[in-house]
């Protein structure tokens, strides 16, 4: 599991731009889905994530624990949410 530390990462840089631009999310056919329960329903929809951001404090939580056990490896990045 890689641990995002920098703000400067691509994939933060990648997110936020997801996050605040409709054509940056047209051209990557992709979107962002926030919170567990969202993600729970994608997942049991058959959905495949590109990737699983978490904010580090919230890894130590049971239900997320749970979540991440259903997650493809290597696609869970914690991260630190000083951003």
């Amino acid at each position: 599991m890689k641990h995002i530390s920098s703000a400067n990462n691509e994939h933060i840089r990648h997110l936020h731009r997801l996050l605040s631009q409709g054509k940056f999310r047209r051209q990557y056919a992709q979107t962002v889905l926030e919170g567990v329960h969202l993600l729970q329903v994608f997942l049991q929809s058959g959905g495949r994530p590109v990737g699983v951001y978490i904010p580090e404090a919230k890894m130590p939580s049971e239900e997320v624990r749970k979540l991440m056990a259903v997650v493809p490896e290597g696609k869970v990045f914690p991260f630190q949410t000083a951003y």
